[in-house]
């Protein structure tokens, strides 16, 4: 059979959805010049673009990351959390927000304490998350930082803030 008898096969048309090339995670756009940045590269660069030097926001763990050592550092203090000893209520109750702000963030608290080595010496820290409700303080944050305040004061060690939040709650 010739190329011009032979009989066209019906082609289907691939939905719009399936033609799209995904690159969801691995590309990051900036926001402030529009460039397609590499995932990879923008963590190689601490969060900052290579092309106009805009600083994207880091979490706790990407703060304590960066801080300690080969990034590693054990989180100490996670059970503390905030509670709600007036059953406060405004537009939603307390502690409905609080459980909200977990289950969004993956945070227990607007504070991640850790203890870990900087340049061999023994340091402990305390970062803050803006994502857990603006980084407010909270009854959790004031007893996390006297935690590793008395902590480094005990083994005669270093303390570190990282400070990112809205204020405190009230």
């Amino acid at each position: 059979m010739t190329w011009f008898q032979k009989k066209k096969q019906k082609i289907e048309a691939v939905p719009a959805d399936e033609r799209v090339v995904k690159t969801e995670g691995i590309f990051v756009k900036c926001p402030e010049c529009d460039a397609a940045l590499f995932k990879r590269d923008l963590e190689e660069s601490l969060q900052v673009c290579t092309h106009c030097d805009y600083h994207f926001r880091l979490g706790a763990r990407e703060r304590l990351a960066i801080l300690y050592d080969d990034a590693e550092y054990e989180e100490l203090d996670a059970e503390v959390i905030s509670g709600d000893p007036l059953n406060f209520t405004d537009t939603k109750p307390y502690k409905l927000r609080l459980e909200q702000a977990r289950r969004a963030t993956g945070l227990p608290e607007a504070i991640i304490n850790a203890r870990g080595r900087v340049g061999g010496h023994l340091v402990y820290a305390g970062a803050m998350d803006f994502t857990f409700l603006g980084g407010s303080m909270g009854e959790a944050v004031g007893e996390k930082v006297t935690r590793i305040i008395e902590r480094a004061m005990r083994d005669r060690a270093a303390v570190i803030t990282v400070t990112s939040s809205g204020g405190a709650r009230m």
